[in-house]
């Protein structure tokens, strides 16, 4: 039997929610079941491994990202993640600027 969803699960305007985020191979390397709840937020378009930075650097649509117009740069980010008591994780998204240095914090809670 196949179901059929009616609404979407995603924003309409998902592919304006753009946004690049790295995520360090060692880190990959031990995939735990919270990178895996962690990563399911994310369709990846483009990922590339940086050698040098031992990382992979991610880009991505995510409702976690802010709405970016066409043609403008895609924002890099980064995340604090920490689970709650009742199991559902908290995901901290971090808007940072050009240098690195933190701009904007917002909260984004997600159910587990």
């Amino acid at each position: 039997m196949v179901f059929i969803r009616k609404e979407s699960i995603l924003p309409s305007n998902i592919n304006l929610r753009r946004g690049s985020f790295s995520v360090s191979t060692n880190l990959l390397d031990k995939a735990t079941p919270e990178l895996f709840e962690f990563m399911s937020n994310f369709i990846i378009v483009r990922a590339e491994c940086l050698y040098f930075g031992d990382m992979i650097k991610y880009q991505a649509v995510s409702p976690l990202f802010d709405k970016i117009d066409e043609g403008v740069v895609i924002p890099e980010y980064d995340f604090e993640i920490t689970r709650k008591v009742d199991g559902s994780l908290n995901i901290r998204t971090i808007k940072l600027s050009g240098d690195g240095k933190q701009l904007l914090r917002k909260l984004r809670k997600l159910d587990g």
